[in-house]
């Protein structure tokens, strides 16, 4: 009598992939998970738009103090102001001085003028600032340091 193993009914296999519950719980788990990162990446820009708008509302704010300011700058700074002021503080205006030349001046040497200071002086009437007063500045200035008595001296 040879026995023989009882038949097995049911063989042991084992998965050959995830179940359709672990697979529906990752997706629902990556969704969540997207969604939070997405509410929080908009929080992040809102509140960096409201910095922003602080920001600009305090530059338009520094602006306005800033144009202020320099209005207030050209006011004091106005000739009628500063003449009023000065009078008030005792000053007078001063006479002209006027230099007595004995021989001409020297004529101009040092001119560097071109063909565009030529014809600005053809057209507008005036040199450049170098040719109007670096050698006749020169001269006065000298003539009046040679002076041993000053300038109302005849």
């Amino acid at each position: 009598m040879s026995r023989q193993p009882p038949p097995i009914l049911f063989r042991y296999r084992p998965a050959t992939g995830p179940s359709v519950t672990v697979v529906v719980a990752v997706f629902v788990a990556l969704f969540v998970l997207f969604l939070w990162l997405h509410f929080i990446v908009a929080q992040q820009i809102e509140s960096i738009g409201r910095e922003i708008q602080v920001q600009t509302e305090e530059l338009q704010r520094i602006e306005r103090h800033s144009r202020d300011l320099q209005r207030q700058i050209a006011i004091a700074g106005s000739q009628k102001r500063l003449s009023f002021q000065a009078k008030s503080l005792g000053y007078q205006p001063q006479k002209p001085v006027y230099l007595r030349v004995e021989e001409p001046l020297p004529p101009d040497t040092t001119s560097i003028e071109g063909p565009v200071s030529q014809m600005s002086s053809l057209l507008f009437g005036f040199t450049s600032a170098m040719t109007r007063t670096s050698p006749t500045w020169d001269a006065l200035t000298g003539q009046l340091n040679s002076s041993p008595a000053g300038p109302d001296s005849p």
